[in-house]
């Protein structure tokens, strides 16, 4: 017993060491401001023209058990559930580039995890995965949806697993983006490719980049170059700086719920012999140029019965650095998969 208990916590120390350095690097961009959200001219453009002629927003607060969830809708149509990565993230980071589904005839459904952003958690211990499992299954319950399309990105991707575990049964299909790894092996991978990425960073280049100077206000060299190695254009990476900045928790809250959830994924998992195979619709989306190694996705392939869509020239935010595309390949997933039902 004692020697089981000191793997999982070696295995736990192990992951946590990897994760926070590779996966939440994003969470670590926005969550070390505390600074209010603003906006690039494109985003106050498209608002401006959301005012005119654009599709109805409705933002509302569900309670649940301990905590409070924030939630945006945008447009109707048949729903998707979006799923943000970090722990420690928040929804905005989708917006506003997943609003290109729209014209397609779905409805958007963003939300903030518990103790992440607009959703408050009152008590810590709440911070557990079944917990954060069963918060999906109360916005679906309260939005009265039968089935929800679900759109994870990064580590939401392991929420929406779990989800569909325990709920099949109220899943149309999943879309997962760039998920994160299952195994030591693929978290080292991820961590020497990102560092390997990272000394190639030109930050002089990076600062002349147009728009730049105005969204790295605040921002220490360290943190930009950071956001920077997440895009293979580099172009992108202004806009989503400010289109991504908000009010958020604390650092130190930030991190405990980090820590909280990855020692429990540690233990339940990664590095597992078997994965249950939930019998759901699925579809992996993967930047070329992402450091978690493509070999990655063909595990969770396997796992969910998936096909992948690999984007070139894009890197952890494809939906970001390939709007139109993703949003056609999620288009063309989700319309095929309708005519099967």
């Amino acid at each position: 017993m004692s020697t089981k208990n000191n793997a999982q916590m070696e295995s736990s120390k192990h992951f946590s060491r990897y994760i926070i350095k590779s996966i939440v690097l994003v969470a670590l961009v926005v969550s070390t401001f505390g600074i209010t959200s603003w906006r690039s001219e494109l985003m106050t453009s498209k608002k401006q023209n959301s005012e005119k002629e654009g599709p109805a927003i409705q933002e509302l607060t569900i309670p649940v058990a301990g905590a409070e969830l924030y939630c945006k809708i945008i447009g109707k149509g048949r729903p998707i559930l979006f799923i943000h990565g970090g722990p420690g993230l928040v929804h905005n980071y989708f917006l506003p580039y997943m609003e290109s589904l729209l014209p397609y005839g779905y409805q958007l459904i963003f939300y903030d995890q518990r103790g992440n952003g607009k959703s408050p958690a009152y008590n810590l211990d709440s911070i557990k995965l079944d917990v954060f499992v069963q918060d999906i299954e109360s916005i679906r319950a309260k939005l009265g949806i039968d089935k929800l399309v679900l759109f994870t990105h990064s580590a939401g991707g392991y929420l929406a697993y779990l989800y569909a575990l325990k709920y099949p049964q109220h899943i149309d299909a999943i879309i997962f983006c760039d998920n994160g790894p299952l195994s030591d092996k693929g978290m080292e991978e991820y961590s020497t490719n990102w560092k390997k990425q990272l000394e190639q960073i030109d930050m002089k280049a990076i600062k002349e980049m147009p728009g730049m100077t105005e969204a790295a206000k605040g921002m220490t060299d360290e943190l930009l170059k950071i956001t920077a190695n997440r895009f293979y254009d580099k172009t992108k990476v202004a806009d989503f700086i400010l289109n991504s900045r908000t009010d958020l928790m604390s650092d130190e809250k930030g991190q405990e719920i980090r820590n909280r959830l990855y020692r429990e994924m540690s233990e339940i998992l990664f590095n597992q012999r078997e994965y249950k195979k939930p019998k759901v619709n699925s579809l992996l989306i993967h930047g070329a140029e992402d450091p978690i190694p493509l070999w990655t996705t063909a595990q969770w392939a396997n796992i969910l019965d998936a096909r992948r869509e690999i984007i070139s020239k894009s890197n952890h935010f494809p939906f970001v650095e390939k709007t139109d595309e993703v949003a056609k390949i999620v288009n063309d997933f989700l319309s095929a998969k309708k005519g099967d039902n």
